[in-house]
Formats: C-alpha cells, sequence, structure tokens
C-alpha cells in the first residue's frame, strides 16, 4: 500500500509544481492507476510535447525557453515529492528526467549547458515542493481517494489547500499509518469547512 501513496504524491508533485508555474495539464489529467509503462501518471498538452519534438535547438523565443524550463521543474517535481515523503526509497523518477533533459536539450547548446540546466531545474523542482508540501499533500489524498483527477478536479484540492493551510505538527508516522494519514488529513480539511472532491 506504502507503494501506491508514493506514486499518489509522485504524481501529485508533478501536478502542483504545473500549477504554480502555470502550466498546463492535458484533459486525461492525472492517475494513479498503472498501465504498461508507469504506474502513474500526469498529462501534458500534446500539442506542446509535438512541437517541442520537431523544433531544433536553439531558435525558440524566449516564452517558449521559459516554457520549457517550467515543464523540466515539473517534470523534476514528482521524484523530488516522492523523495520528500520517503526519503528511504529508491530512485525511480528515470522516465521524468529523461523527459526533463530532452525539454532542455531544445534549448541548450551542448551537453555540458544541457546538464547545468538539468540540475537547476531539480534544484528548483526540490524547492517548489518544499514551498508546497501541504498542497501536494492535499492533491495526493484526493488522488488516492479518486485514483484518477481531472485538471479541473486537481485544481480545485489544489486551490483548497492554498486559500487555507492546516499546520501539523512534524512526527514520525509509522509506514503502517500512512493510509490512515491521508483519510485524517482530509477529515482535518473537512472539519474545517474545506471538502476535497
Amino acid at each position: 500500500m506504502l507503494d501506491i501513496i508514493e506514486v499518489a504524491h509522485h504524481e501529485a508533485g508533478h501536478a502542483v509544481a504545473a500549477f504554480v508555474l502555470n502550466l498546463k495539464i492535458a484533459r486525461k489529467g492525472l492517475t494513479i492507476v498503472p498501465n504498461e509503462q508507469s504506474r502513474g501518471s500526469v498529462s501534458l498538452p500534446p500539442r506542446f510535447r509535438e512541437r517541442l519534438d520537431t523544433t531544433p535547438g536553439g531558435s525558440l523565443p524566449p516564452s517558449d525557453r521559459i516554457r520549457i524550463e517550467n515543464y523540466a521543474i515539473a517534470a523534476c517535481a514528482g521524484d523530488e515529492a516522492q523523495k520528500r515523503f520517503n526519503p528511504h526509497r529508491r530512485y525511480q523518477g528515470h522516465d521524468d528526467v529523461e523527459y526533463a533533459e530532452k525539454l532542455l536539450s531544445n534549448i541548450s547548446g551542448n551537453d555540458d549547458i544541457c546538464s547545468a540546466r538539468l540540475k537547476v531545474a531539480r534544484l528548483e523542482a526540490r524547492s517548489l515542493v518544499n514551498k508546497h508540501w501541504d498542497e501536494i499533500e492535499a492533491v495526493a489524498a484526493t488522488l488516492l481517494e479518486h485514483k484518477t483527477l481531472t485538471p479541473e478536479q486537481a485544481q480545485e484540492a489544489w486551490s483548497k489547500a492554498t486559500r487555507f493551510l492546516i499546520v501539523l505538527p512534524k512526527v514520525s508516522v509509522p509506514r503502517r499509518e500512512i493510509e490512515r494519514f491521508a483519510k485524517s488529513l482530509r477529515a482535518k480539511y473537512r472539519k474545517a469547512g474545506i471538502v476535497l472532491n
């Protein structure tokens, strides 16, 4: 069960980063329902992916360069959220890092610059996750309850969490209690008059 909770935090990290960075999530939304390729996913708009696949490096306008950097940060945010949730787990964000690297190669003149940009994106993702941890937990709790969220449902959970944050004491929660913790977090939001759908 811990595995699915980690995946929920991973996908919530991607989603919250996308919302914070004013990025779009495609209609498929986010899910923790596994498929042949992954244990969960957050879908990006296909038009953006396709345009990048055909764009030669270095010829993008500054606004697209910033968007690419932001999508790379969002790609790295899933792994950073999963690491924060469970610092002892094995690293599993290889596809996300490869995707971020592919994005950044579109705006990098060479491999060294791309590697440097990737390191910056990962540091930015870690900072974003730490700053927005309560929102990530709220989206993860909603995702655990529903398994799949539309972009609107995920954004609603994020928006409610940004309007009213419950500060919980820092406690060590045994692994077998993690699922109960997600339920109790949702109950605390409900008690405060906030219903996360």
